[in-house]
Order: structure tokens, then sequence, then C-alpha cells
């Protein structure tokens, strides 16, 4: 079966597809591949690009893919291919000939294997070249969280060390990740929502930047985008 299909423009007319495709068994496995198609609609590489072939990646995955500008892409997600009951998050990139440019199944966010890593949002930072991934850090009962963020080279190093940075201390607040985005003069922005306290429907709208030292970019490291009590989507 071939599952969560995305469509990326890449150049003259073309476009890249980032899907699941998943083999029946025990366990299920789920892994990623990307293609090119022209405008006609027929494919432009000879064969089906590998994202991951790791597995463990999850019916509900969050999986975001992102052109890289040059008419390829970056693919984030996260999963338990260690079978160890927690997630980790990873990222690969596939340039527009259809070559993966980072290690085989991706390049690991955090390699802190105490904490899960989640629902990672990645934006391109075309004046440095680099690229910006965040996600949500939390404890093994998912019942605490911060956000994290990671730096990574087109090849996949890690330049923000093996674990990354934290934006938030590991709070009890329940928090989402939306987005992230790309900002002007070398920063970045994720969004991401708030549980209010005792509530499962009530959230908060928030945004952090961050310049490429991961330094916050605005006097107070989080900035209240709307907490007008309701639900929001």
């Amino acid at each position: 079966d071939c599952q969560l299909p995305q469509l990326v423009a890449s150049l003259d007319g073309e476009v890249l597809l980032v899907y699941s495709r998943m083999t029946y068994g025990w366990p299920v496995l789920r892994d990623l591949w990307a293609q090119k198609f022209n405008s006609a609609g027929q494919p432009v590489w000879l064969a089906d690009t590998p994202i991951s072939e790791a597995g463990g990646i999850s019916a509900w995955a969050d999986i975001q893919t992102i052109s890289d500008g040059d008419g390829g892409i970056f693919s984030a997600w996260a999963d338990d291919r260690d079978n160890n009951m927690m997630l980790s998050a990873w990222v690969q990139g596939v340039s527009s000939d259809g070559n993966p440019t980072m290690p085989v199944n991706g390049v690991e966010l955090s390699t802190e294997g105490s904490q899960h890593h989640m629902s990672p949002k990645i934006a391109w930072v075309p004046e440095a070249g680099n690229l910006i991934a965040f996600w949500e850090e939390k404890n093994s009962n998912q019942n605490q969280g911060a956000i994290y963020g990671q730096r990574l080279s087109p090849a996949g190093e890690r330049l923000w060390g093996d674990s990354g940075m934290g934006f938030q201390g590991i709070h009890e607040e329940f928090h989402m990740i939306l987005a992230a985005s790309h900002m002007p003069h070398h920063q970045a922005i994720v969004y991401y929502s708030e549980f209010e306290a005792g509530s499962v429907l009530y959230s908060d709208l928030y945004a952090i930047g961050v310049d490429m030292d991961g330094e916050f970019v605005w006097g107070d490291p989080e900035v209240l985008l709307c907490d007008v009590t309701s639900q929001k989507l």
C-alpha cells in the first residue's frame, strides 16, 4: 500500500512526490520514498528513491516535506526503528536528480536516548545554506515536554551538538508544534500551540524565533500570538 502522499514543486513544471510504502506482516513496515514527475505526469527518475527503509513509522506519523530551493526536497518524520518504544526525529534530503543527500535512512536530530523526539518541523534557511529543525521533546510518559531544535548542514551534520538545543524547559503543559518557517537575516521561527491548564480543547498560540547560533531573536523567548479561549486548528 502507498499512503500519505505529499507533493512539492520542483523546477520547470516538475513536482516531487513523497509517500509512505507499507508492507503487511508483523510488524507492519512503513518506509518513505520519493519520485519526481514531469508536467505530463510521467516519472523522471528511473526508480523511486528511498528516503528511509528503516521502518518504525506509525500509521499516524506526522511527515513534513519542503523544497530545498534547488529542485530537491528535505523530509522530516519520527519513527521507532529500534522498536524500543521511544520515538526519534529524523531528516533526509533528496537532490533534484534523485540522490539522497544525507546518510542512508536519514539523520537523527538528537541522539539523546531517554526522551521522545516527536513531530519534527523543518525550515530551509537559504542565506546560510542550512536546515533548522524543531521537535517536541517529551519524557517517556509523554506528560511533560519542551521545544528543541537542531541545525543541519545539507549533508546532515548536526551543528548544534548531538542532543540539539532546548528552547524551553521541560514542563507539564501539553503543546503541539504546528509549523516552522524561514525568516530573513539567517533566522527561523517555530509556531506551536500550548493547551491551557486543565483543558484538552482550548490552546494558546506561540512563536519562538532563533538565529543560526540558536539564540533567541526577540526580547521574550516565546511570543504570544493568540490567547483567546477557544479551539484553534
